[in-house]
Parts: structure tokens; C-alpha cells; sequence
């Protein structure tokens, strides 16, 4: 009688265990399941992802039929197919999408491209008034920068590159030749450590350099036609401004950084160049002129401020004032500003207002230098 309880008694539990790996089995094969694409063009089937920091959890069925619990990290992940976003797509009769593209894991990496161009021309023969008129001038810029931030950590960094090269020419003749109009390299450098809520406050150091690359003669010509030397060139004069601080992100694009103390490293490599008395002052008693200078400026502001309005505007805005409370606080200090908007015309063509704002407090009416130059630009964002 009790080997017959037994019996049953199994029986009965077999049955419910059959049934409950029966209703598991339909409740997995109805769950819906993402698919994951890895760079190395692997699939994996995936149910209940989850994103977790710098890792995707979720479950997937192995090959004797089990399931198991894993996780992969993100930066192994090219892209992500949801399973529910496919069902809609469907059902509402919309074109299947390219899995691969559904949802892109962003790198933490991003670089930046732009080159601009412009060429002008004016031609009078003839005039009613004033005599004949010819002048050619072309201008070119590159804007480059690398960006690493990483969700979730605490280190970023940020580095630009700008530059603008423009030659002139008066008149037709052979015994005109080409001037400079502009030769301006500038880098801008900022690394990062974020600290508090979000991260929207971090300690900083921002560097910013600039100098010219070609080495241009008396009068801005590329050669010597006037016999009197040398007055610029690579690193002669080269300018250095490091400012240590804490930086502010309100949002994605605003940046302020303020800076208690920074310094200025100002000199020329060329001793020629040097002579000229451009640059630097107090020569020795055989004219020879320093070839390096060291400058406290204070307290120092940053802002940088990118936004993109609809692919089609595109701004890209800095601008950075010193001063130097180790002297005089109202009068002495630099203004410098880079001011970048472009406009999109068809894809990847943008046309570009490139301006630039420079400024000495130190001289006796403030009279701020402004230059723009308008380009047609091919534009290009990698990493997003």
C-alpha cells in the first residue's frame, strides 16, 4: 500500500515538473529576442538585455539547449538589433531595417574634419574713373579635433587643431609676387578629471599654442625682395598659455573653465628673427634680442561652446580672457576668440564664417583686432 503512495506520489511530481519545464519552455520561446552584433561579425541571440555601466547582461541559449546568464562589454559591441522595435516595423508595413544600423553603440572616441577654401578674383580694365585694377587672393583652413569621453568615467580630453593660410597678389605683373595674408596654427588642449554629480565639475589643465609655418620676409612676401630680412616663421614667434583650473558643464554644449593661475611661454627660435625687435625687448650691448619669455597673467576664463541645430547649422565658439592681478587687474590681460559657424549646404558641404578676436588690455585705448573669412568647407564627424 505505502509502495503504491510512493508511486503515485511520484508520478504526480514528475507530471508537474513536465509541465512546469513545458510552460517554461513556451514562456522562454515567446519572450522576444534582441540580437547582438559583435565587431568581430558575430550574432549572439539575447533575452532580457540589460545595460549595466560598461556592460550588457543578458541570457542566451546554448547550444545543448540551457540558458545562461552573461555579460559582454560594450566597447565589444559594433551594434544592437531590438527584437521589439523589428515587430513594430512589421506591423505598421514600414521597410525592414538594416539590423547593423538600428542601434549604434557610440565609441568614446570622436574626431573631426573640416577643410575650407576660398578663391577671389577681381579684374578692371578700362574704369570710367581710376586706373586698371588686379588683385588675386586665396584663402584655405583646416579645423581638426579629437575627443575621448567615455560614459560613466570620470577622465576627458579634447584636442584642436586650426589653421588658416591666405596669399594675396596686387596686379598681373611677374615682379609682383605672392603675399602672406594669413599663416595662424592654433591648438587648443584640454584635459579633464570629473568630480561631483554627473560629472558637471571637474579639475582641469587647458593648453593653447600658436605660431606660423611658413617663413615669411619683410613686407609679408615669401621671399626676400626687399633685403631686409626675416620677420616670421616656424616657432619665431611660438606662444604658449597653460592655464591649471576647474571646469563647469551645464549641459553638452557649454563649457566654462576658470583658471586662478596661468602662464605665458613666449619665443622665438630664429636669433634673426629675434634681432628684429619685434617680439622681444631689452637687447644686450651687441643688439642681440632674448630669445624666450616668461609671463604670470593671473586669473584666467574659458568658454567653449558646440551645438549642432538639425545637421544643418553647425557653431563652434571659444573664447578666453586673462588677467594679470600680479600687476594691474583692469589693465592688463589678453582677449582671445575663435568663432566657427557653418552652414550646410548639401552633405558633408557646409559654407563657413570663420572669425577671430584678439585684444590687449595693456594698451592705452582697448581697440580689440577682429578678422573673418568667409569658405566653403567639406565638413566630417567620425565616431558618432
Amino acid at each position: 500500500m505505502a509502495t503504491n503512495n510512493i508511486k503515485k506520489s511520484a508520478h504526480a511530481i514528475l507530471c508537474v515538473t513536465v509541465a512546469i519545464g513545458f510552460a517554461t519552455s513556451i514562456a522562454i520561446a515567446q519572450q522576444e529576442t534582441d540580437t547582438i552584433f559583435l565587431r568581430q561579425g558575430i550574432a549572439i541571440g539575447a533575452q532580457k538585455l540589460k545595460k549595466k555601466g560598461e556592460q550588457w547582461q543578458f541570457w542566451y541559449q546554448n547550444t545543448d539547449g540551457t540558458r545562461i546568464k552573461t555579460r559582454l562589454l560594450t566597447s565589444l559591441v559594433d551594434s544592437i538589433s531590438r527584437a521589439q522595435i523589428a515587430e513594430k516595423a512589421k506591423k505598421s508595413g514600414t521597410p525592414k531595417i538594416n539590423p547593423a544600423s538600428e542601434v549604434e553603440v557610440e565609441s568614446p572616441w570622436q574626431t573631426t574634419l573640416a577643410l575650407g577654401f576660398n578663391l577671389g578674383n577681381v579684374l578692371v580694365f578700362n574704369a570710367p574713373s581710376g586706373g586698371n585694377k588686379s588683385t588675386f587672393s586665396l584663402s584655405s583652413s583646416i579645423d581638426a579635433s579629437l575627443g575621448y569621453q567615455k560614459e560613466g568615467h570620470r577622465f576627458q580630453m579634447s584636442h584642436e587643431l586650426h589653421y588658416l593660410f591666405g596669399v594675396q597678389k596686387e596686379g598681373t605683373a611677374p615682379n609682383k609676387p605672392l603675399q602672406r595674408a594669413n599663416d595662424d596654427l592654433n591648438t587648443f588642449h584640454d584635459v579633464s578629471v570629473g568630480f561631483g554629480k554627473k560629472n558637471r565639475w571637474s579639475f582641469n589643465l587647458i593648453a593653447k599654442t600658436s605660431t606660423a609655418i611658413f617663413t615669411i620676409y619683410d613686407g609679408n612676401y615669401f621671399k626676400d625682395v626687399t633685403g631686409m630680412g626675416k620677420t616670421l616663421g616656424w616657432l619665431s614667434p611660438y606662444d604658449i598659455t597653460l592655464s591649471p583650473g576647474i571646469k563647469y558643464q551645464p549641459n553638452r554644449y557649454l563649457k566654462v573653465s576658470i583658471s586662478p593661475y596661468s602662464v605665458r611661454l613666449f619665443g622665438v627660435k630664429n636669433q634673426d628673427i629675434a634681432n628684429t625687435g619685434f617680439y622681444t625687448q631689452d637687447p644686450d650691448g651687441d643688439g642681440i634680442y632674448d630669445q624666450f619669455e616668461f609671463t604670470r597673467l593671473g586669473a584666467e576664463v574659458n568658454v567653449w561652446y558646440d551645438r549642432k541645430i538639425k545637421q544643418w547649422l553647425q557653431m563652434q565658439y571659444r573664447i578666453g580672457i586673462s588677467s594679470n592681478y600680479f600687476e594691474n587687474i583692469a589693465k592688463n590681460g589678453l582677449l582671445d576668440g575663435l568663432f566657427i559657424t557653418r552652414l550646410k549646404l548639401f552633405k558633408d558641404c557646409f559654407l563657413m564664417h570663420r572669425a577671430t578676436l584678439k585684444g590687449d588690455f595693456s594698451q592705452p585705448s582697448f581697440k580689440p583686432f577682429y578678422s573673418q573669412t568667409i569658405l566653403l568647407a567639406y565638413a566630417k564627424t567620425f565616431g558618432q
